[in-house]
C-alpha cells in the first residue's frame, strides 16, 4: 500500500474513532438535519439552503427523531460534515441507510445494519439496562460477521465519487469501527454506578483482548488519577494529623481503590494490582501513625478498622507480611491500653460535669450527713461516715479513677449510711439515734441519686 493510501486509511480511522462517546449517534448529521444517507449531494446543498435561510430543520422522518429541536448552529455544523465525502462516509455508517437503492446489498442486510444502528442507541439512552447493551452487541456483531458491509461502503465510495476516497479509505473505517462501538461504553462506565457490569458485556462484542483491555483503561482513567491524588493526600498530614489522615483513607481512599477495582480488577492488570498495593500501604502507615501518636489514644474500632481495610488491599507477599505483622502489634497495644485505662474512653459515669448549683447542694447533703454521724454515734461509725461522705464529694466534684471504682462507689454511699444506721440502733438502742441517721441516709441517698442522675454527659 502507497504512502498516500496509508494516510488516507490512517485518517478514516481517526475520524471514525473521534466519534466514539455516548453521543456516537445523538450528533450524527443524517439525524440533525433529516436527510437520508441516500441523499445526492444537490439534494444535501439545496435542504441546507431552505432550513438555514429560515431556520426552519427538516422533520425527523426516521424511526429515531431527536429528542429536541436542534440549534441554528447545530444545524449548520451537520451540513458542513455532509459536504466532507470522508466524514460523510462515516456518518452514513453511523446511521440508517433504509431500503436498498441500487447498491446490490444482499438481502436482509440494511435491515440488520438498521436494527444496530437503533439497538446501540437505545442503549446509550438507557446506560444502564443490561439487555439493551447485549442486543446492540449482538446485532453489530451479526452486521461485521460478512462481508455486506464492506461491498455497501465501497458501493458508497463510487457514489460520492470524490478522489480523496478510495478502498483504503474503506480499509480504515473497517479497521476502527469495532474500537469505535465500544467507545460509548467506556464512556458510560466512567460514570456508571455498576461499571463491573457493563464492562463485563465487552467479551459479548467484536472486539479483541487488546481493545478490550484498552477500553477498561479509557473507563478507569478518572478513577485512577483520583486514587492516585488521594494516596498524595492521605500521606501528607501522617505526622502532624494521623486522625485526619485515617479518616481520609477509610471514607475516601477505600472507596475510589474499590471503583477502581471494578473497572481494571486487579487479577487481571499490573497497573491496578500495583495501586491496590499503594493503598495497601497507605493505609498500613496510617495504623502506625496512629498507634505511635502522642496523647490520647485512637479508638480501637478506628485502628482496627484501618488494619481490615489494609489487610483487604494487600496484594504482593511482602505487602502482607507487613500489615499482618503491624495489625498484631497494633491489636496488642490497644488491648495493653486498654487494660490500664479502662476507663477511657469514659462517655458517662456518675459525677462528671455536675451543675454547680447540684454540686453545692450536694456538698451540703454530705456535710449534713457527717455532722449527723458525729453527733450521734461512737468514733468508729463516724470515721466510716466520714470516709464514705468524702468518696461521695469526690464522685461530686467529678474525677473517679475508673468506671468500675466509680460504681463500687456508688454502692458503698447507697449502703453505709444503712448498716450504720442498723449498727448504730443496736448499739444505742435510743431513738434519737436513730431518727438522726435515718434523716442523714435520706439526705445522703438525695444527694448522691442528684450527682448521679445529673452527671451525665
Amino acid at each position: 500500500m502507497s504512502g498516500v493510501d496509508e494516510g488516507r486509511r490512517r485518517s478514516a480511522g481517526e475520524r471514525v474513532l473521534a466519534l466514539a462517546d455516548e453521543s456516537l449517534y445523538r450528533r450524527n448529521p443524517f439525524r440533525v438535519t433529516g436527510l437520508a444517507t441516500a441523499a445526492t449531494g444537490r439534494a444535501v446543498r439545496e435542504q441546507r439552503q431552505r432550513a438555514l435561510s429560515a431556520y426552519a430543520p427538516a422533520t425527523m422522518r426516521s424511526r429515531l427523531p431527536l429528542p429536541e429541536t436542534p440549534s441554528a448552529e447545530t444545524v449548520r455544523a451537520a451540513y458542513d460534515e455532509l459536504g466532507r465525502p470522508e466524514r460523510r462516509l462515516v456518518a452514513e455508517l453511523f446511521w440508517l441507510w433504509d431500503e436498498p437503492a441500487g447498491c446490490g446489498c444482499a438481502p436482509g442486510l440494511h435491515d440488520a445494519h438498521d436494527v444496530a444502528v437503533l439497538t446501540h442507541a437505545a442503549a446509550l439512552d438507557r446506560p444502564t439496562d443490561l439487555a439493551s447493551w447485549r442486543a446492540a452487541a449482538a446485532q453489530w456483531s451479526a452486521v461485521l460477521a460478512g462481508d455486506g458491509l464492506r461491498a455497501h461502503l465501497s458501493y458508497r465510495v463510487r457514489v460520492l465519487a470524490d478522489r480523496r476516497l478510495d478502498e483504503s479509505t474503506v480499509d480504515g473505517v473497517l479497521a476502527a469501527l469495532p474500537r469505535a462501538l465500544v467507545g460509548p461504553l467506556a464512556a458510560v462506565a466512567a460514570t456508571a454506578d455498576d461499571p463491573a457490569a457493563l464492562l463485563d458485556g465487552l467479551d459479548d462484542w467484536p472486539v479483541d483482548r487488546a481493545t478490550a483491555d484498552e477500553v477498561r483503561h479509557a473507563a478507569a482513567a478518572g478513577t485512577l488519577d483520583a486514587v492516585t491524588d488521594l494516596l498524595g493526600e492521605v500521606g501528607r498530614p501522617l505526622t502532624d494529623d494521623p486522625a485526619r489522615a485515617a479518616d481520609r483513607a477509610t471514607t475516601a481512599l477505600v472507596p475510589a481503590a474499590t471503583a477502581l477495582e471494578a473497572l481494571l480488577p486487579h487479577g487481571r492488570y499490573r497497573r491496578s494490582a500495583t495501586v491496590r498495593d499503594q493503598v495497601a500501604i497507605a493505609l498500613n502507615n496510617c495504623g502506625v501513625a496512629l498507634c505511635e501518636a502522642r496523647g490520647a489514644r485512637p479508638r480501637p474500632e478506628t485502628v482496627t478498622a484501618v488494619y481490615r481495610q489494609a489487610t483487604r488491599f494487600a496484594v504482593t507477599a511482602d505487602t502482607r507480611e507487613t500489615v499482618r505483622t503491624n495489625r498484631s502489634a497494633a491489636e496488642m497495644l490497644v488491648a495493653l491500653d486498654r487494660a490500664r485505662r479502662p476507663g477511657r474512653p469514659r462517655p458517662s459515669y456518675p459525677g462528671r460535669r455536675v451543675p454547680r448549683v447540684l454540686a453545692g447542694l450536694g456538698y451540703l447533703a454530705m456535710l449534713v450527713t457527717m455532722v449527723a454521724a458525729v453527733a450521734s454515734a461512737g468514733p468508729l461509725p463516724t470515721a466510716v461516715a466520714v470516709l464514705a461522705g468524702l468518696y461521695a464529694m469526690a464522685c461530686v466534684a467529678g474525677s473517679p479513677p475508673g468506671r468500675l471504682r466509680a460504681y463500687l462507689g456508688w454502692a458503698g454511699a447507697l449502703g453505709l449510711p444503712v448498716l450504720l444506721l442498723a449498727a448504730t440502733g443496736a448499739v444505742s438502742g435510743t431513738a434519737r439515734s436513730a431518727l438522726g441517721y435515718a434523716a442523714a441516709v435520706v439526705l445522703f441517698v438525695v444527694a448522691v441519686a442528684l450527682a448521679g442522675k445529673r452527671g451525665r454527659r
